[in-house]
Order: C-alpha cells, then sequence, then structure tokens
C-alpha cells in the first residue's frame, strides 16, 4: 500500500522503498487504481533478453533522490514521463519481485539489460568537444532516455508476435519500466552525495 507525503528514494542498490501518492505536492491518483495489465507480460520478455555486460561501470553514491537526479542529469522534456509514471514504481516492483521467485535472477536480468542499452546509447553519441562522460549525458540526457524507450520498444515488438499484446500495450508499459529503471539508477547519472541544486 502507498503512504502519503513520503519522499521516493532509493540507494540503487536493489533496496526497494514506498512511495506517495503526493510527490512535491502534487497528488495523483494511485497505479493501484489504473493498473496496466500489459506490464507483467512486457517485464517477463524482458527477462528473456541476453545481458551484454555483467559488471555495472559507474559508481553507486550511498543515497539519492529522484528529485536531485533530474536536475543533475538536465532532463527536461522526459520529466514529464518521469513525473507521471513515477507512481508505478511499487507495482513494477512487486511484478520484478514476483518473477524473480519465479525466474532466479531475473530482476537483475532485466535492469541489467537496460543499463547495457543505456550504456550502449552513450557509446554511440557523437563527442567531437572531448566533453567528460557526465557532461555528455547531461547534453544529451533526454535523447538517452528516448533513445532507450525506442530500443526497448522495438525489442518487445519484436518478441511478441506470438502474445496478445498490441502495440498500444507495449507503448503504455515501456516508458513506465523506463522510468522505474531512471528510479533504480540502471539509467542516467547517480548525484554525489553533496549534490544541491542550483
Amino acid at each position: 500500500m502507498l503512504n502519503k507525503n513520503t519522499n521516493i528514494e532509493n540507494s540503487g542498490e536493489e533496496q526497494t522503498v514506498q512511495i506517495a501518492e503526493t510527490i512535491n505536492n502534487i497528488t495523483q491518483e494511485s497505479p493501484e487504481n489504473k493498473y496496466d495489465s500489459y506490464l507483467t507480460e512486457v517485464i517477463y520478455l524482458l527477462s528473456k533478453k541476453p545481458r551484454i555486460k555483467k559488471n555495472n561501470e559507474f559508481e553507486i553514491p550511498k543515497i539519492y533522490r529522484t528529485e536531485d537526479k533530474i536536475p543533475y542529469n538536465n532532463v527536461i522534456t522526459y520529466k514529464h514521463k518521469i513525473d507521471a509514471y513515477q507512481y508505478y514504481f511499487v507495482v513494477i516492483d512487486e511484478i520484478l519481485n514476483s518473477l524473480n521467485q519465479d525466474l532466479l535472477d531475473s530482476k537483475d536480468t532485466i535492469l541489467g539489460y537496460i543499463n547495457d542499452q543505456y550504456i550502449d546509447v552513450i557509446s554511440k553519441i557523437q563527442n567531437p568537444d572531448k566533453l567528460s562522460n557526465m557532461e555528455l549525458i547531461k547534453q544529451n540526457a533526454d535523447y538517452i532516455l528516448q533513445k532507450v524507450e525506442c530500443l526497448l520498444l522495438n525489442d518487445i515488438k519484436s518478441m511478441s508476435k506470438s502474445t496478445r499484446l498490441t502495440v498500444e500495450g507495449i507503448k503504455s508499459a515501456i516508458p513506465k519500466i523506463i522510468v522505474h529503471a531512471f528510479i533504480v539508477c540502471e539509467i542516467l547519472e547517480k548525484p554525489p552525495n553533496d549534490y544541491v541544486i542550483k
């Protein structure tokens, strides 16, 4: 059950927390009231994707706050999806945990596969000005999120031909999964512990 007036926080180390119906003084309907039946099937299909890399290449700070991560990474146009779909965090986490009981390591496989796609997208961004990785990410954060979303959408569409999934259902589920991956630090970077929004 969701508690009201609780901030979203995650250590980036697979620790889940409760989130609120009221976040940043905006109250929205709980996802329990608008459960997306396609989420489970899309997540299951993602568990079939192979990992490219086994180890995370980025540092994991002790704590971070999602509301810090958005400006730290300079997310602008994708912010509306994060604001809207962060309320699915608990629902998606419960699906991942349930699937993980039946398919060992499926949660790590799914989140790791999304992280692999993220790293692959970054590696293909042109960098003629020799920017640092963080500056490159800040200049391309919205593109990165959209590109990873597009890659997952195409993956699931190609895998779903023998399922009951519709294109509309896939398009509804994928952004929610991307936002979950953002919250648990598999996409974009974690702000340092002393980060202050300017």
